[in-house]
């Protein structure tokens, strides 16, 4: 009984502690010069990407959740179990905006984007009883595209407001069609040689088929990868052109001009 209060009391610390940082708005990383954000949005290759670059670099992976301006709490992200260097600084990968006590020279930003139409589409395949076209106009009408065109804006403002040398971004078609190339741009923005980079093009397709295996089990929702992450327009090919277009559509009038062809328009083709 005594265990089980002391357990108990100790999670309500941690959570009022938790609360006393994000009333204050400080935030445990402002003082470092050398923070990894990893941002994306759900569904656009994080976990991939993760995976080599932790074989590239060695570095540890902790989640950086929206709600927690405290510690970092999670005991880290390592799919692959590699043996990682805990003195190198980690990456932090979320799924939300950064603080903006963050956004400074020195800290460095990673972002992942992805066709919209594929992420949206993705998102999806939870109910498996229904064609791809009936759970799009299902998700219509319960206002679901709407929060994520938002993500993917505050994702694109978040990129722009960051100091420019501080910044890098690249596609997830990027990384599964020229990986060695796309690899090469993130090492080198990070300031990371690479010499482990033909090991990991070697042994790319076993990393890939165990990430997966792994990714697959704990996606209970939305189930693994359709295509063991070999097609980038998996969901896009089995949906309708007037599905498509209706996507494009809601996304082109949320945006501004320049924000669509910047960041969108190159994805509405048939």
């Amino acid at each position: 009984m005594a265990k089980i209060f002391c357990k108990v009391r100790y999670r309500h610390l941690a959570i009022c502690f938790i609360a006393f940082f994000s009333c204050t708005g400080w935030h445990p990383l402002e003082k470092k010069d050398d923070v990894i954000i990893f941002l994306s949005n759900q569904c656009t290759g994080t976990n991939w990407a993760i995976c080599c670059m932790q074989v590239l670099t060695k570095r540890k992976c902790y989640y950086l959740h929206e709600a927690v301006k405290g510690p970092i709490t999670h005991d880290g992200f390592n799919f692959l179990e590699l043996k990682l260097d805990q003195s190198l600084s980690p990456i932090y990968r979320t799924h939300y905006n950064p603080p903006p006590s963050l956004r400074k020279e020195g800290n460095k930003l990673l972002v992942i984007t992805r066709n919209y139409r594929e992420v949206f589409l993705r998102r999806l395949t939870a109910n498996k009883d229904r064609t791809i076209d009936q759970r799009y106009r299902d998700a219509i009408d319960n206002g679901a595209l709407e929060p994520y065109i938002n993500r993917f804006l505050r994702l694109y403002q978040t990129y722009e407001r960051w100091p420019e040398n501080s910044r890098y971004m690249f596609a997830y078609e990027d990384l599964i069609e020229n990986p060695r190339e796309t690899l090469e741009g993130i090492l080198d923005f990070l300031g990371e040689k690479k010499s482990l980079l033909n090991h990991l093009m070697d042994l790319l397709g076993i990393y890939k088929h165990q990430m997966i295996t792994i990714y697959s089990k704990l996606q209970d929702v939305w189930g693994g990868s359709m295509s063991n992450g070999d097609d980038i327009l998996y969901h896009t090919k089995h949906a309708d052109k007037s599905v498509l277009k209706d996507i494009d559509d809601q996304f082109c009038a949320c945006v501004s001009d320049e924000m669509w062809n910047k960041y969108f328009a190159k994805y509405a083709t048939d």
